[in-house]
């Protein structure tokens, strides 16, 4: 029989701070690398890697023994009830998923991916998971770099690829794509320019000058676009605090997203061959059939993650024909939310995930210049870049894992008391330092 003594000291066990950050850097290294453990064919590999798989699944059992859940099992549940109902609705897809497999592979580990997430942001402080998102954006840009001095061949887009000719030359590095190497390259950008007054000047500046290179010449549309506008947002939140900033945020986000969307439809506006892959890169094609699958499946959708890659049952073989049967997203992350989840599930992650976290970082009193600077940033890159790329609620993509952290800090809020934490704490040993 255990002791009054023992039983207080359970109850008041504190969560350990050094294995949470450890699981935290892990986990956002894991995302940052998710393109290319999914492309490369490497052993181990793949859409289905086991390595991926078994990787996130140790990095959660890491976090749940680092919250100690039996001295408290509600650190267990970070979630907000709004961001659970999204999750639960699509749970429930599975009755109707075309592909039950595959459904439930990919809720898995998007459930996994935003779980950690939240446990993390709430048992960690913000500057402590600043500095450990900087750690990993700066290693995985050093990355490609080295990538790309090594084996130029493999770091930039050439003629050998037959699939996407007009690729060639844009920079991908190590993440097998230009699209992909442009957002690690953005969100390294947006973390190295907002709340980063206290790092060293040259070290701030060298970052941010080395991803914005890289994104230019990684020539992704989509993410060049948004991040201006991002940088624009940003500054607006941090610089001024007048009656009518909020409507001044979403009118630059929308003509942001405006722009965009018109530089990748007039590209070439004397060419109006909409029905060509390299017109908008295809999209109008997709989105079509996608809107006619949606037409027919209002409701329901096709069931979350039972759309795209299952094989001859795809709905994209009965409404699509031929190269738009051959890729593997929407391109647009709302519609694939549609297709997926129907408008119930749309309505549900689309109001939990950008609408309601929005509304309160916007409305919020008591946001810092700073600390709103960045997440307003973060927040319209991540609502810009999907509607022509698809990363909401998709497991552990990286937009996707960047838009649940900010979810998380901006619900968490500021000013909240820090919980007792133990162990080694890495953000106290480099300010020691």
């Amino acid at each position: 029989m255990s002791s009054p003594e023992g039983e207080k000291r359970k109850i008041g066990a504190p969560v350990n701070q050094g294995l949470m950050q450890a699981g935290f850097f892990l986990l956002v290294l894991l995302s940052l690398l998710s393109p290319f453990m999914i492309l490369s064919d490497l052993p181990g590999m793949g859409e289905s890697s086991p390595i991926r798989q078994i990787s996130y699944l140790v990095v959660f059992i890491l976090l749940l023994v680092a919250v100690r859940p039996d001295a408290d099992l509600s650190r267990l549940q970070p979630v907000q009830w709004p961001i659970l109902a999204a999750l639960a609705w699509c749970w429930l897809s599975l009755v109707w998923a075309i592909d039950k497999g595959s459904a439930i592979r990919h809720l898995i580990l998007t459930t996994i991916v935003l779980w950690s997430i939240f446990l993390c942001v709430a048992h960690l402080k913000l500057d402590q998971l600043l500095l450990l998102v900087r750690a990993a954006l700066l290693l995985l840009v050093a990355l490609n770099y080295l990538v790309l001095l090594v084996d130029p061949g493999f770091a930039i887009h050439s003629t050998n690829d037959m699939i996407e000719l007009r690729l060639a030359g844009d920079w991908r590095g190590m993440m097998m794509h230009k699209n992909y190497a442009g957002a690690l390259m953005a969100m390294a950008v947006l973390f190295f320019t907002f709340h980063a007054r206290g790092m060293w000047p040259a070290l701030r500046i060298g970052a941010i000058a080395a991803a914005g290179f890289f994104l230019l010449h990684s020539t992704s549309k989509t993410s060049v676009g948004m991040v201006v506008t991002a940088i624009l947002v940003g500054l607006l939140m941090r610089h001024y605090r007048f009656r009518y900033r909020p409507l001044m945020v979403c009118l630059l986000t929308s003509l942001g997203i405006g722009v965009v969307v018109l530089n990748f439809i007039y590209h070439n506006p004397l060419k109006q061959q909409w029905s060509k892959p390299d017109m908008f890169t295809g999209r109008t094609l997709i989105w079509d059939m996608m809107v006619r699958y949606w037409q027919d499946h209002p409701w329901l959708g096709s069931g979350f993650g039972s759309f795209w890659n299952i094989g001859d049952n795809s709905p994209v073989y009965k409404y699509g024909k031929g190269w738009v049967t051959t890729i593997g997203t929407g391109h647009n992350g709302y519609l694939d939310l549609l297709v997926q989840t129907g408008i119930i599930g749309a309505v549900l992650v689309i109001g939990a995930c950008m609408v309601w976290p929005l509304v309160r970082l916007l409305l919020g009193k008591s946001n810092s210049g700073e600390r709103a600077a960045l997440l307003t940033a973060v927040m319209v890159f991540c609502i810009g870049h999907n509607f022509t790329e698809s990363s909401i609620f998709d497991r552990d993509a990286i937009i996707n894992m960047f838009l649940m952290l900010t979810v998380a800090l901006i619900l968490k809020g500021e000013g909240q008391p820090s919980r007792r934490v133990s162990g080694f704490s890495f953000h106290r040993s480099v300010a020691a330092t």
